[in-house]
């Protein structure tokens, strides 16, 4: 993926489970623009799905979402980006300031309240930033 200067993502790649948020499963050799976001400040791709970070503090998230990766309260992938809901605890009334992920790390962080506390995902087993439990593995330091 790649974040252009005007807020923009581009993805490329392999597709099978909607992780270039272009809309479909399709392949691409060349990239193609991630449907519905501007204003994008950060960028993470991961094997199989991709998060962005907007200027008004939104996480989104698209692709494969077997295990709850998306964050979206379902388990259907996405092939277009949707909104992360957080839980009571992480709402939108604490900034996040920056998160984190890899495909296969053993971990997640990120920041929330003004980088007060850290989101840290501490089970190598989830691989996943928002699991199915809405929280698993999650721990506010």
């Amino acid at each position: 993926m790649a974040l252009k200067a005007d807020g923009t993502v581009l993805a490329w790649g392999y597709n099978t489970s909607g992780q270039l948020g272009d809309g479909t499963n399709t392949d691409r050799n060349t990239p193609v623009p991630v449907s519905g976001l501007s204003d994008v400040i950060a960028i993470a791709a991961g094997s199989s799905h991709s998060l962005a970070f907007d200027r008004d503090g939104n996480v989104l998230a698209w692709g494969y979402n077997f295990f709850g990766q998306l964050g979206d309260g379902i388990n259907d992938d996405s092939p277009v980006p949707v909104e992360v809901q957080f839980s009571d605890e992480l709402s939108s009334d604490k900034a996040i300031t920056s998160f984190s992920f890899a495909g296969f790390d053993p971990e997640v962080v990120g920041e929330i309240d003004e980088g007060e506390k850290t989101i840290i995902v501490e089970e190598p087993s989830d691989r996943s930033g928002w699991h199915e439990d809405r929280g698993l593995g999650l721990i506010i330091v």
